[in-house]
């Protein structure tokens, strides 16, 4: 015997797009991640600085470690700052972090004001920031999808 229920096929609808909603979270997710960490001063370097210019007395060489002219001419300590973000995404959460040892002292609490003022961001300020504008979009795509 079958039995129709008035407005269930539209309910089943809405279940099925809700499941569909739900296999995207994860991706979004994802592409909230590479959204905050694209940005300028975080795995994408800010502007080149004076500190950067060979001169005397030393300098740092980004990709590489500090140069001096003379004797050996520096060495190769950089740990590649842009190359360590790690993305973790969760079932409902997402986990951003850098495993260069020196990254609490260029985007995070421990950051020091002369790389503010060299264009380095902090990832707390920058997630705050994009947040809004991340969430404001997932929104219109989800409107798009349930429609």
């Amino acid at each position: 015997m079958i039995y129709e229920v008035e407005g269930l096929k539209e309910v089943l609808d809405m279940l099925e797009k809700l499941e569909t909603t739900a296999r995207l979270i994860k991706p979004i997710l994802t592409d909230f991640g590479r959204g905050i960490l694209s940005t300028q001063g975080l795995q994408v370097y800010p502007p080149i600085s004076e500190a950067n210019m060979p001169r005397p007395g030393g300098w740092y060489q980004r990709g590489a470690g500090p140069r001096w002219y003379g004797g050996s001419g520096g060495r190769n300590t950089s740990e590649k700052l842009n190359l360590q973000w790690r993305t973790e995404v969760g079932d409902r959460e997402l986990t951003l972090s850098n495993a260069a040892s020196y990254a609490f002292y260029v985007h995070g609490d421990g950051q020091p004001g002369f790389h503010a003022r060299r264009g380095w961001k902090k990832l707390g300020p920058t997630v705050a920031e994009l947040m809004p504008r991340l969430v404001d979009g997932l929104r219109r795509k989800l409107h798009m999808i349930i429609k």
